[in-house]
């Protein structure tokens, strides 16, 4: 702009100059015509310029105000989005607070393991923070430089200039405890009340009240009862069994409380059982914990009890199947591997060779059931045959999984059942082409996907009807952020030239290829937009595959299958599985064949 200004200058004094001259030569030298008409022309191209340049002046003067105006808009915008910001902030720390808050009371102050969590690394000598950082807080807003100085300063000595150094106790816990919630009381299974006298203090001591002083102790042992059993024979030389206790009230009797066909009481099943599948303890490592008991036992003897409860409790699995497989229900399904030692006809082995087989896992969420099978009748365990059995005439209802091909199969060809896909599985390919390769489009992908998890989150908040769900799933910005991922996906996969990466490509196309069965999660309320459901509640068997390493026999399965179903079942229900366990079995035993009412949803355990 000055560069300009000046060049106007110089042009206007070259003019004046110019006109000058004219003057003088007028004056002293007599022109032509045709030269005076020269000067007149270019002092006239001179003026005109002038003018222009002027013109010019004034539109960039306008210009700049315009943008001086624009500037006090966008500073006023920017304000404003500030502003929105930090009360987004507000709401964020809020919604973290209720989450901790959720975790704590849900998984004792323990959060569930994330894929790909960075561990942190074991700090060296140097790197290690002092002892003294400062004061403790429950809120540290404190920045990473003020961190650091205190490390600068504490790092040679412990500096804890200006602190008085006299050692005191630590400071009481306010009464108000917060998000915290209330304390937690000591309890036990069975109280035992020693109560003292009052006849026995000194006469001049005055009564007040009795105070409770308690003391926990733990009683493991196994209880062996003998019966001694009258054997007698008849005439016909046939040996009869007879049994009448000389205690006329003990109304205890042999054969009657016990697994049929094993030694076992229900009580002692519910315990091995739940430390079976609910511990997740193998047979051998339950053997030595009867040592420790001092309880003599096999390990086949073990085992074979386990089978005669499977055997005992199979009528159950039925009635759980009839509700698991309603008419119009929502079915999770999930599937996961098992090593399964199979002895085949000329494999030249006693016990035969371990393989890799696949258990299934149906959650029915609104029925509060989970359901394990496996069957591998014609070395199929995961092919269609075994679920499509399984399911029968289940056709109108809808499917939650992954994109593992069998269940479009189950689904192609049948309106009335429906599939939904797993967004949390879209999601975590794109996170791990992220943790691969830190490629950006991954990351726009996973952020993307995370506005979806938004509303998601929104509606549980809010507590939402699925009717409500459905409406909100189905606005303009949820359509927004739809269409941008369809679109980009659609895009990047068009281009002719590839600047990403291999497992981006691939967790494109999985997105692309199942669009219609992703946004269908949109349809109904009652639908979840991931299949999580199904694959926390595969998690306790998997947890037993590590610490069991292997079955031994397809009948070792089918039993792991049952008892896992029942469990989880009843966490379902909220019902202590050690204790249905005992309940049924005893139920079972007496000869109740209602096992409707034996099911985990009928059964308040006190």
């Amino acid at each position: 702009m000055k560069k300009k200004a000046q060049k106007v200058e110089e042009m206007v004094m070259r003019s004046h100059y110019l006109s000058a001259l004219d003057i003088e030569s007028k004056a002293e030298i007599s022109l032509s015509d045709m030269e005076r008409q020269d000067f007149i022309n270019t002092i006239n191209d001179l003026r005109s310029t002038i003018e222009s340049l002027r013109l010019t002046i004034t539109t960039l003067q306008r210009t700049i105000e315009s943008l001086h105006e624009g500037e006090k808009r966008y500073k006023k915008q920017a304000s404003a989005y500030e502003e929105k910001i930090d009360e987004l902030s507000r709401q964020c720390e809020y919604l973290e607070s209720l989450n901790k808050r959720h975790c704590k009371n849900r998984f004792s102050g323990k959060t569930l393991s994330q894929k790909n969590r960075t561990e942190n690394k074991k700090k060296g000598r140097d790197e290690q923070e002092p002892d003294y950082v400062g004061p403790s807080s429950s809120h540290d807003d404190s920045d990473a430089s003020d961190k650091g100085d205190a490390g600068t300063d504490a790092s040679h000595g412990n500096n804890t200039s200006g602190l008085d150094q006299t050692k005191v106790k630590s400071e009481g816990l306010n009464e108000a405890r917060g998000s915290r919630g209330s304390y937690e009381k000591m309890d036990a299974a069975e109280t035992i009340v020693l109560k003292s006298k009052v006849d026995g203090a000194p006469s001049n001591w005055k009564f007040l009240k009795f105070k409770d002083v308690d003391e926990y102790t733990k009683v493991s042992y196994v209880r062996k009862t003998t019966f001694k059993v009258a054997v007698f024979v008849d005439e016909y030389g046939v040996y009869h069994e007879y049994y009448s206790p000389e205690d006329p009230e003990d109304d205890r009797r042999p054969y009657v409380n016990v697994i049929p066909g094993t030694h076992c009481t229900p009580d002692l099943f519910s315990e091995i059982t739940s430390d079976h599948i609910q511990l997740h303890i193998p047979i051998y490592r339950e053997g030595i914990r009867h040592e420790i008991d001092k309880f003599k036992i096999s390990k086949n003897t073990d085992r074979n009890w386990l089978k005669a409860g499977y055997r005992l409790f199979l009528p159950i699995l039925d009635v759980i199947k009839k509700r698991l497989l309603r008419i119009k229900s929502i079915l999770h399904i999930d599937e996961t591997w098992t090593a399964v030692r199979i002895k085949l006809k000329g494999d030249g082995t006693k016990l035969g060779h371990y393989f890799k087989k696949y258990i299934w896992c149906l959650v029915n969420k609104a029925e509060g059931i989970t359901y394990f099978f496996y069957d591998n009748d014609k070395n199929d365990s995961r092919g269609l045959r075994p679920i499509e059995h399984f399911l029968g005439a289940f056709e109108t209802g809808t499917i939650q999984s992954d994109a593992y091909v069998v269940y479009e199969l189950l689904t192609n060809g049948n309106e009335k059942l429906k599939h939904v896909l797993c967004w949390a599985h879209v999601r975590n390919r794109f996170e791990e082409a992220f943790q691969s390769s830190k490629d950006a489009i991954a990351d726009w992908f996973v952020k993307t996907i995370a506005e979806l998890y938004r509303v998601e989150t929104e509606c549980i908040l809010a507590r939402m009807t699925p009717e409500k769900i459905k409406e909100r799933r189905n606005k303009k910005d949820v359509d927004g952020i739809l269409k941008r991922l369809y679109r980009k996906a659609c895009e990047y996969l068009n281009q002719k030239k590839k600047h990403y990466s291999k497992m981006t490509q691939d967790a494109m196309k999985y997105l692309k290829n199942g669009w219609k069965d992703l946004i269908r999660y949109r349809d109904d309320g009652n639908y979840d937009i991931d299949n999580l459901v199904a694959e926390r509640a595969i998690r306790p068997f998997t947890l037993h595959r590590k610490n069991a390493q292997a079955f031994g026999s397809e009948e070792g399965v089918q039993e792991a299958c049952l008892f896992f179903t029942l469990c989880e079942t009843c966490k379902n229900f909220s019902v202590n599985f050690k204790e249905y366990v005992a309940y049924a079995a005893k139920e079972l035993i007496s000869g109740n064949t209602d096992y409707e009412s034996l099911a985990p949803w009928a059964i308040k355990l006190v």
